[in-house]
């Protein structure tokens, strides 16, 4: 089937999947990509290949369209972050570039600072920076409340945003978990269409 969405002033996305809805994705909004949608969100219901191999996996066909983009843009294209489906997705940090007018493959094999800023936010002001995702015991920062936005930008004005703390009061002892599910990834890619191509 084919699935295409305009949601939000995204642009225009066809996945081509077959035996697949709209549920199977979800989508969110990134602080520097945008509109994100996520496959294979739901642990519920987990779609697994016990395949290896291009054949195997997920088929994606994406049109992007380049005439919508800024002046300021630096490149175009799509890009890819592969992650757990119980992590949020960080595609600035842990992403990957796919190219306009390629065929890209990705594969993989099984193989923290934001959310210690995060918590200090919410630890100071009782609520969390919108951008990034919160425990469930929590909420975001409302938009509508001005004293939740004063508090917001008193923090940082005093910290620094995440990308360039200042304060040496927030520590965060980042350290690697003692067990977590990490993929390994390849990436190739090869120039699409191909001349003989016919895709009208």
């Amino acid at each position: 089937m084919q699935y295409y969405s305009n949601e939000r002033g995204s642009d225009l996305v066809g996945l081509s999947v077959k035996c697949l809805s709209c549920r199977d994705f979800r989508i969110h909004v990134d602080p520097e990509f945008g509109n994100c949608f996520t496959f294979n969100y739901d642990v519920n219901r987990n779609y697994t290949s016990s395949r290896a191999g291009p054949m195997y996996g997920i088929r994606v066909l994406l049109f992007v369209n380049t005439s919508d983009y800024m002046s300021t843009s630096e490149s175009a294209g799509v890009r890819l972050a592969i992650h757990d489906p119980t992590e949020y997705p960080f595609p600035d940090t842990f992403g990957f570039s796919a190219p306009v007018g390629f065929a890209s493959s990705f594969g993989m094999k099984k193989g923290c600072y934001r959310s210690c800023f995060q918590a200090n936010l919410i630890r100071e002001c009782s609520c969390g920076d919108p951008r990034f995702p919160v425990p469930k015991s929590s909420r975001h920062c409302p938009a509508f409340n001005a004293s939740a936005r004063e508090c917001l930008r008193r923090f940082l004005d005093y910290h620094g945003d995440f990308h360039h703390a200042t304060s040496d009061e927030i520590y965060c002892d980042c350290k690697q978990r003692c067990k977590e599910v990490v993929y390994e990834v390849t990436f190739s890619a090869s120039r699409w269409p191909a001349l003989t191509t016919d895709v009208r």
